[in-house]
């Protein structure tokens, strides 16, 4: 009996035992879910919180125009808060300073052919030499005859070259028209000069530049009538060809010689491929300094390439004579 009392009182105090671990785990278990609850709610709180300030935060915007670092409230908006950082600054945007992409350029404009309008251009020479006139230099299909339908400042077949340099010249206007007076040619437009492409024949030129002649209209209808002559028309160089970059093509061969000798030699120069950025002329001359070959220098084509310029002629800086 007392063995077993003994048994019965372990047992009873195991079971006692075992209770008071039940009953402090579980107050443990409460206490950590009161606890996790806490933490739980106060994390909810937090994100609302969070959610709220960043709702009622803003970005600070600066609009910086040209070099200007000044911000005027005409012009700019400023939003103040520091979570968030956006700038625009010379067409270069940042978002907490990760660049993006600049915003794409404006296409150009298609080039127009200027030079083969007849009632839009006046092609002349300084010299009529021995082949064509100068007026096969802007024939609306470009001609094939070896002789009739190619410039050349020669005095024979033999391509005698006629002695000094020599132009080649478009006076751009409608002042051919009879009906035009001059008050009308005053505000006839100029024209943005994008490219050339002069066609030689063998009788090339590789030392030349390209000029660009700004004056009154009617001042130069006027001295053309008299004796064709622009000699006093103001120049400026915008290409030159012992200094500035072009492209040749070659093809063809020249039955003027026994050795192989290419019938077309093509020279492709680009001055701009932006209307803003091309030069304005009102004439566009090809000044020829010398030949690579000793002969007279030949040319098929001069064609001209760019757009029409609206501007009149009454602007200051082109002067009148």
């Amino acid at each position: 009996m007392l063995k077993r009392r003994r048994e019965t009182t372990f047992v009873n105090s195991a079971g006692a035992l075992g209770d008071k671990d039940d009953r402090e785990r579980k107050q443990s278990l409460e206490r950590s879910s009161r606890k996790n609850g806490l933490t739980r709610l106060e994390f909810g709180v937090a994100v609302i919180t969070f959610v709220f300030v960043m709702l009622s935060t803003t970005a600070v915007v600066r609009i910086t125009r040209g070099k200007r670092s000044d911000v005027k409230s005409t012009d700019s908006k400023q939003i103040r808060g520091s979570m968030a950082s956006i700038s625009i600054e010379h067409n270069d945007i940042s978002i907490s300073g990760v660049p993006l992409p600049p915003p794409p350029s404006p296409l150009p404009l298609p080039q127009q052919l200027l030079s083969r309008d007849a009632d839009f251009a006046i092609v002349t020479t300084d010299v009529r030499g021995n082949l064509g006139p100068a007026s096969v230099l802007q024939q609306t299909v470009p001609g094939e005859d070896w002789l009739k339908d190619r410039w050349q400042a020669a005095s024979d077949m033999h391509g005698t070259a006629i002695h000094g340099a020599h132009w080649v010249q478009y006076v751009f206007g409608n002042f051919r028209n009879p009906t035009i007076s001059h008050n009308d040619i005053a505000k006839e437009p100029f024209v943005r000069v994008a490219s050339l492409v002069l066609d030689w024949e063998t009788a090339v030129s590789n030392d030349y530049t390209i000029q660009c002649g700004n004056h009154s209209l009617s001042s130069f209808s006027r001295e053309y009538e008299k004796n064709n002559s622009a000699s006093f028309v103001e120049w400026e160089t915008v290409f030159d060809s012992t200094k500035d970059s072009y492209t040749i093509d070659k093809w063809g061969q020249s039955p003027g010689v026994k050795q192989a000798m290419p019938l077309h030699i093509l020279h492709n120069v680009t001055l701009a491929t932006m209307v803003s950025s091309a030069p304005t002329c009102r004439v566009v001359r090809l000044w020829i300094r010398s030949s690579d070959h000793g002969w007279g220098v030949s040319l098929w084509q001069v064609d001209v390439y760019g757009w029409k310029d609206q501007k009149s002629m009454n602007d200051t800086h082109f002067k009148s004579r």
